[in-house]
């Protein structure tokens, strides 16, 4: 609980300095309607004789009296003003509330004028002013004051060359400007001023006096108007006790609605960010950048729930033994929802797969929809909409295709029986020299061989790898290479086998002995002339060949204006 009371301390430090959000909030609602008032009011005449004058500041003695005259006086106005406001029907004030609260006002401004707040942020001054009477004011209506008469006046202030004055038995310290706008005016000091919360918590559970302003503060923070009386005032005090129980100078009730509003602008500000061009509002880092703005709105509301549970008498530690096998079966019910949100953080931390990426799992293929923090969807190849729980997913083998440099094209092709050994060499010769041609087939790694005598035909592999990536693109690239193959098959004098049985009759020609000549003369040529490329190609004949074939072919549409073939990536 230490580490949470920390946490709490820091979020209501970052609050204070804000002048609590919720006040802030509502108090711009307020100050439109005050706007409105004002412009319907025709005679507001404040009862104040010098409203401009300031307050008596000219020793210790004036300004204590000053400090706590107007305080009483503005919380006497504000305080009747609020009682009447209450008895009004209608939703705008009446003349007379409006006077009042102008009246009011004016007098807790000439209060407020007694701190030196010189050394606080200019956006912050007029709540701290405000913040700051209602505590000071708190503090020395529980504190024993000496009488008027024995604090120093002007005279004694002048001969003794006062700049100095403690309350007795406090380190609240009226000192003397030096220099600025209220050069030479006794004020309650800066450092003072910054202590006045502390100086609070430890006289918090004194008794008022008989003279105090009881309640004036403990008004002020119950309320989200300010000092200003609303129709809305009594609807807030009149809440259960339990939601106006005070915690570190919040009520519970202005802790749930800061949690609210933490949450609601958690989402709009991870949204904005998510609305950049850079982010794909479906991808990884959009779901991590709304999974870390809900997980840490949600955590902050879960300590503020636990601090509060505390601060009302409730405390977890029994609670929580108390639930028993209750709180098991609640464990065990929240396990798969948490299995996902952690299977959505690997899938967040991993990033092997993206949304719009095509990727393979299990049996299933197709492309990313969304990664949520639930569940990812995909959208399968036939077009379903597959949609998997993160906590399996993340499990599964995940074959990423989108993100391949090469892809691979395999092809086995069975020849005819009658085919003889010397067409068999053409068109395996004609096969390497169209992969070492090709422009998109890289040589690396790439073979054609005579592989086995199959059932019904003699096997040829072709494995070779075409520069590519794309799908689409890798699909026309194939087209053209088995186009190729037809045309070398047939060249050679053969043909493709089926899985059938062939009955030869009288009537059947057979193969073409023309072109069964042709390519047998042709292999003879390369016996002849020493060039027979088995097992392999020369040097010279694979440079001869490489990258010599047009792609696309010189009819294609997309054949490329220039002739110049270019250099091959491997």
């Amino acid at each position: 609980m230490n580490v949470l009371t920390q946490m709490s301390s820091a979020i209501v430090a970052y609050f204070r300095k804000q002048r609590y959000l919720l006040h802030s909030v509502l108090q711009i609602v307020f100050l439109g309607l005050a706007l409105l008032l004002l412009q319907t009011s025709l005679t507001a005449a404040p009862v104040v004789k010098n409203p401009l004058a300031p307050p008596d500041t000219s020793s210790p003695q004036a300004t204590l009296r000053s400090f706590v005259d107007n305080v009483n006086q503005a919380h006497e106005i504000l305080m009747a003003a609020h009682e009447q406001s209450q008895q009004e029907s209608g939703f705008f004030y009446s003349k007379s509330v409006q006077n009042q609260v102008k009246q009011g006002t004016i007098i807790f401004g000439r209060a407020i004028y007694c701190l030196n707040l010189s050394k606080v942020p200019l956006r912050l001054k007029q709540d701290t002013g405000i913040e700051g009477t209602l505590l000071l004011k708190e503090i020395l209506d529980r504190i024993k004051l000496p009488p008027y008469s024995e604090i120093p006046n002007a005279k004694v202030a002048a001969n003794r060359e006062l700049s100095r004055w403690t309350i007795p038995g406090t380190q609240i310290n009226i000192v003397k400007v030096e220099a600025g706008p209220k050069a030479g005016k006794f004020i309650f000091s800066p450092n003072t001023v910054s202590r006045l919360r502390e100086f609070y918590k430890q006289v918090e559970e004194l008794p008022y006096k008989a003279d105090a302003t009881e309640g004036f503060y403990e008004f002020y923070i119950s309320t989200p108007a300010s000092l200003t009386p609303s129709n809305l005032d009594q609807f807030f005090l009149n809440m259960p006790d339990w939601l106006n129980t005070r915690y570190r100078d919040q009520t519970l009730w202005q802790w749930i609605l800061i949690f609210l509003t933490l949450v609601l602008l958690s989402n709009a500000l991870a949204e904005t960010i998510i609305a950049s061009p850079k982010i794909n509002s479906k991808g990884l880092d959009a779901g991590a950048i709304r999974l870390v703005f809900r997980l840490s709105s949600v955590t902050l509301g879960i300590v503020v729930f636990i601090l509060g549970l505390e601060q009302v008498g409730i405390a977890l530690a029994p609670l929580l033994t108390g639930l028993g096998i209750g709180g098991v079966a609640l464990g065990l019910a929240a396990r798969p929802t948490l299995e996902n949100i952690f299977g959505g953080l690997t899938l967040f931390t991993d990033r092997s797969i993206q949304v719009g990426e095509r990727c393979c799992f299990g049996d299933k293929d197709g492309y990313i929809k969304a990664i949520g923090l639930r569940s990812t969807r995909i959208i399968a190849l036939n077009g379903d909409l597959i949609s998997i729980p993160n906590s399996q997913f993340s499990n599964l083998e995940l074959v990423n295709k989108s993100r391949r440099t090469v892809t691979l094209l395999s092809q086995t092709i069975g020849l005819r029986y009658e085919t003889t050994s010397e067409q068999l060499r053409f068109v395996l010769v004609k096969l390497r020299s169209m992969i070492l041609a090709h422009p998109k087939l890289l040589e690396e790694r790439a073979r054609v061989r005579f592989v086995k005598f199959g059932d019904y035909s003699l096997d040829v592999e072709i494995f070779v790898y075409v520069d590519t990536g794309n799908l689409l693109e890798f699909l026309g690239i194939q087209e053209d290479v088995l186009l190729r193959v037809m045309d070398i098959v047939k060249a050679a004098g053969t043909d493709f086998a089926f899985p059938s049985q062939t009955a030869y009759l009288s009537q059947d020609s057979g193969l073409d002995q023309e072109l069964s000549r042709a390519a047998e003369a042709e292999v003879q040529i390369w016996r002849e002339k020493g060039t027979l490329p088995f097992p392999e190609f020369s040097g010279e004949q694979s440079e001869q060949l490489r990258n010599s074939l047009d792609f696309p072919p010189k009819s294609s549409s997309n054949q490329a204006p220039s002739s110049d073939n270019g250099n091959k990536n491997h």
